[in-house]
């Protein structure tokens, strides 16, 4: 058992320090932009970055768990081939996501998502703006880091395996526990939110908020989210939508005014789950909010508005950037597009 719990914790670590080390050339390759930022900053993309690490981690230790806990009580040899020919497939998954990664990057100045695959029918194209030489050394480090990595696994991590014995039930109720635990790094804690891209963003600098995501958590995100589906908005056509857009443009010399003041300090406060049916003026529950009654009577109530979602993440996004919502689509699960998004 002991053999087992051992190998668990160094598949783990394992694979937490490939994406560090991931992060450590992600950041020299990019060096037009890395070598700008303080080595404060440096140490602060993989002090924050850390949060994606361990979710990654987790989710590829998950299986091997899984493994460990079902072949309990049997010798080594099952899971030891099983775990060979799993990590082979992660390792060579893990190494074309972050080689691709460190040249597209360059181009498109956002880590790797699922976008390129609608690309693989054309691979011509998808080629076309990397040279010969460039393909030549990618090929050779891919080929000559899968060798280190395997290798790095036998030795280091799947060797362990060979020690361990059958074990008892107490082995596999603490491996099935083990398993079960891996929920925790995975979703990034006990919060009710799960981890997601912008959990690891720290500066204001996009290039370092950038350098902190792990690249396999984001293109494994954006595959199971389906971000890169068909456009299921178009209701109408070209011709009819720039018409109806003139319309809305059009310039009103002498618009409505209902404030006082031309240049007043707005305080905008968000409150979540607070319904109008708390609320007396719009014909709510009489003494609920009795403070917020008197604001009513003070101010102007817009008594004829409608939620553009019931969700939090679809809502924020309409108020303070006045994006409409795509039902399929939260805009704030996707940092690298809120990022250009106008906000008051």
């Amino acid at each position: 058992m002991k053999a087992r719990l051992i190998f668990l914790i160094r598949y783990f670590a394992f694979w937490l320090c490939a994406f560090i080390m991931a992060r450590f050339v992600f950041l020299l390759y990019q060096h037009n932009q890395s070598f700008s930022l303080t080595f404060t900053t440096w140490l602060a993309t993989f002090w924050h970055g850390l949060k994606l690490d361990l979710s990654t981690a987790g989710y590829f230790t998950l299986l091997p768990a899984l493994v460990i806990t079902l072949t309990t009580f049997s010798n080594y040899k099952p899971a030891y081939v099983l775990l060979k020919v799993y990590t082979f497939l992660m390792i060579v998954v893990f190494l074309l996501i972050t080689l691709v990664d460190l040249e597209a990057y360059k181009y498109w100045g956002t880590r790797l998502d699922s976008a390129p695959l609608r690309f693989l029918s054309k691979p011509k194209e998808t080629l076309a703006s990397s040279s010969a030489i460039t393909i030549i050394v990618y090929t050779a480090a891919f080929i000559g880091l899968t060798w280190l990595m395997i290798r790095l696994y036998t030795k280091t991590v799947a060797s362990s395996l060979k020690d361990s014995k059958p074990a008892r039930w107490t082995g596999l109720l603490l491996f099935a526990f083990i398993t079960g635990l891996l929920i925790l790094p995975i979703r990034g804690g006990l919060g009710v939110s799960p981890i997601n891209t912008g959990s690891v963003y720290f500066s204001k600098t996009a290039f370092a908020n950038h350098a902190a995501i792990n690249v396999i958590w984001n293109f494994g995100h954006s595959l199971a989210e389906g971000k890169e589906s068909e456009n299921q908005y178009v209701f109408s056509n070209r011709d009819d939508y720039d018409a109806a857009l003139r319309k809305l443009y059009q310039y009103q010399p002498d618009p409505a005014r209902m404030l006082k003041t031309r240049r007043p300090n707005i305080v905008l406060i968000i409150m979540e789950s607070f319904s109008a049916k708390l609320i007396e003026p719009l014909g709510g529950t009489t003494g609920v909010t009795p403070r917020f009654n008197t604001l009513c009577k003070e101010g102007l109530l817009f008594s004829n508005i409608y939620s553009t979602d019931s969700r939090t993440d679809k809502g924020l996004a309409t108020v303070i950037s006045g994006y409409p919502v795509l039902e399929a689509i939260p805009i704030l699960r996707y940092p690298e597009k809120t990022q250009h998004l106008p906000f008051v």
